[in-house]
C-alpha cells in the first residue's frame, strides 16, 4: 500500500533546508506565514498580555538592555514582590492604593478572599479584624493611638 505523506513546514528557514528535503525526496510544501493565529490565541489565553504605559516600557527596556536582565525576569520578580510582600504585609494599603479604601464595601472580606493568593496569615487577618480599615490607611498614627487607648 503506497500512501502519500505530506509534510508542511510552517516556519521560516534558510534555502539549505529546502535543498536537504529535496535531496532526500521528502515531500513538503512551503507556505509564507507571517503569524500563526491559532498559536497566538493559545498563548494569550494561557499567558495573557498586559499593556503597560509606553514611557514605563521604554525605561524597563533600557534597564534590560543595560543590565542584560530580561524583561520577563524583571516583571516576574516585581510581580512576585508585589504579591508576596506588598499585598501580604499591607492588604488594606493595597486596596486603598488601587481602589480607594473608602470605595471598598467590606475590605476585610476582600482581604480574606485574597489571603491564599498573597499568603496572608490567619494571625494577621485576626489582627486586621480589630482595625478600622479607613483609619488604618489614612492616619499614620492610628496603630500608636489604638495601642495607647488599649493601655488606658
Amino acid at each position: 500500500m503506497n500512501q502519500k505523506i505530506e509534510k508542511r513546514i510552517l516556519i521560516k528557514f534558510d534555502p539549505e533546508t529546502k535543498k536537504v528535503l529535496e535531496k532526500n525526496k521528502i515531500p513538503f510544501t512551503i507556505e509564507e506565514i507571517t503569524s500563526l493565529p491559532e498559536a497566538k490565541e493559545e498563548i494569550t489565553k494561557e499567558f495573557p498580555l498586559v499593556s503597560i504605559n509606553e514611557e514605563l516600557y521604554q525605561k524597563l527596556k533600557q534597564l534590560s538592555e543595560i543590565t542584560g536582565i530580561s524583561l520577563e525576569d524583571i516583571a516576574n520578580e516585581e510581580f512576585e514582590h508585589f504579591i508576596n510582600d506588598y499585598i501580604k504585609d499591607s492588604p488594606f494599603h493595597f486596596l486603598d492604593n488601587f481602589l480607594g479604601i473608602e470605595n471598598v464595601k467590606d475590605p476585610l472580606s476582600v482581604v480574606k478572599k485574597i489571603k491564599d493568593i498573597a499568603n496572608i496569615s490567619e494571625d494577621f487577618i485576626e489582627y486586621l479584624k480589630n482595625m478600622d480599615p479607613i483609619q488604618y490607611v489614612k492616619d499614620p498614627n492610628y496603630i500608636e493611638n489604638l495601642v495607647k487607648k488599649r493601655k488606658l
